[in-house]
C-alpha cells in the first residue's frame, strides 16, 4: 500500500513538473516571433500604402486643376447630344473643409452565415496642401442583419489622420511611414437610436476605439494584419477610381477640343 502512495505522488509530481515547465519555441516559431516584433516596431509601415497615398493625392490634386478649365468644365454640356452638367467633384463637411467621398458599394453580405447583413461602404478623403499628402482617410462600412427577430445596426470605421507618401531623404534614402496610428472605431444601435450620416464627421462618440497597434497592450497579431490588410485593399480600390475619375475627365475634355476644331 505504501508502495502505491508513493508511485502515485511520485507520478503527480512528474506531472506537475512537466506543466510548470516552460515552452520551448521551435527555430521556426521563434522566427515567426521575430517578424513580428520587427512588423510592430517598424509601425506596420508599407511601401505600397505610401505609393498608394502619394498616387490618390497627386491625381485629386491633378483632377482639381483640370476642372478650373475652361474646356473641361463645359465638356459634357457640348460633346453630347443632350446638355449635361459637371458633377460635383469635392464637398465640404461642416468645418467647410473639402473632401471627396466614394461610394464603395452596398449588398448582401454571408459573412457570418446563416445570418445574412444588408452592408454599405463609403470613403472620405481630405486632400492635402500639397500634392504629396493626404490630410486624412476615413473608410466606413455599415451594416445591419437582414434576417432575425432583433436588428443590430452597426457602423465600423477606419481611420487614418496622417496618409503620407514616399518620405525621400536628402540623400536619396526613402523611409517607410509608421501606420500604428491607424484607428479602428465600431458603433452599435445598443447605445443609440439614431441613424449615423453618411458623413465624415459624426457628432457622437464610438462605442468602442482602438489604434492598429499601442506599445503597452497590443492587439492580436492577427487581427492587427487583418487591419492594415483591409485598410491596403480598399486604397487599391480608391486609387483605382479617382484615376478612372481624372482619365474620363481628360477624354471628355479632348473630345470637346476635336469638336471645336470639326469646320466641316
Amino acid at each position: 500500500m505504501k508502495t502505491l502512495i508513493f508511485l502515485i505522488i511520485s507520478l503527480l509530481a512528474v506531472f506537475i513538473q512537466i506543466d510548470a515547465a516552460p515552452k520551448i519555441l521551435t527555430m521556426e516559431e521563434r522566427e515567426i516571433e521575430r517578424q513580428i516584433e520587427a512588423i510592430r516596431k517598424a509601425g506596420f509601415s508599407d511601401i505600397e500604402i505610401d505609393n498608394l497615398h502619394a498616387s490618390i493625392s497627386q491625381n485629386i490634386h491633378q483632377i482639381n486643376k483640370i476642372l478650373q478649365m475652361e474646356t473641361t468644365k463645359k465638356a459634357l454640356r457640348y460633346i453630347g447630344d443632350e446638355p449635361q452638367e459637371l458633377p460635383q467633384f469635392l464637398k465640404t463637411d461642416r468645418d467647410n473643409k473639402p473632401y471627396l467621398e466614394l461610394d464603395m458599394g452596398s449588398g448582401e453580405s454571408f459573412w457570418d452565415f446563416p445570418k445574412t447583413y444588408l452592408y454599405n461602404a463609403r470613403i472620405f478623403i481630405y486632400p492635402g496642401s500639397n500634392p504629396e499628402k493626404l490630410e486624412k482617410i476615413i473608410m466606413q462600412f455599415k451594416r445591419t442583419n437582414s434576417n432575425g427577430e432583433i436588428f443590430v445596426r452597426e457602423m465600423r470605421r477606419v481611420i487614418n489622420i496622417d496618409p503620407k507618401g514616399p518620405q525621400i531623404g536628402s540623400e536619396g534614402k526613402r523611409t517607410p511611414n509608421n501606420n500604428k496610428e491607424i484607428k479602428l472605431e465600431y458603433y452599435s444601435s445598443h447605445d443609440t437610436e439614431l441613424i449615423w450620416p453618411d458623413t465624415p464627421v459624426q457628432s457622437m462618440a464610438p462605442s468602442v476605439e482602438t489604434k492598429l497597434h499601442e506599445e503597452t497592450n497590443p492587439l492580436p497579431y492577427n487581427k492587427q494584419k487583418q487591419i492594415i490588410v483591409t485598410y491596403k485593399k480598399y486604397l487599391r480600390k480608391v486609387d483605382k477610381n479617382v484615376r478612372h475619375k481624372l482619365r474620363d475627365l481628360e477624354l471628355n475634355q479632348k473630345r470637346l477640343v476635336s469638336k471645336m476644331l470639326e469646320f466641316q
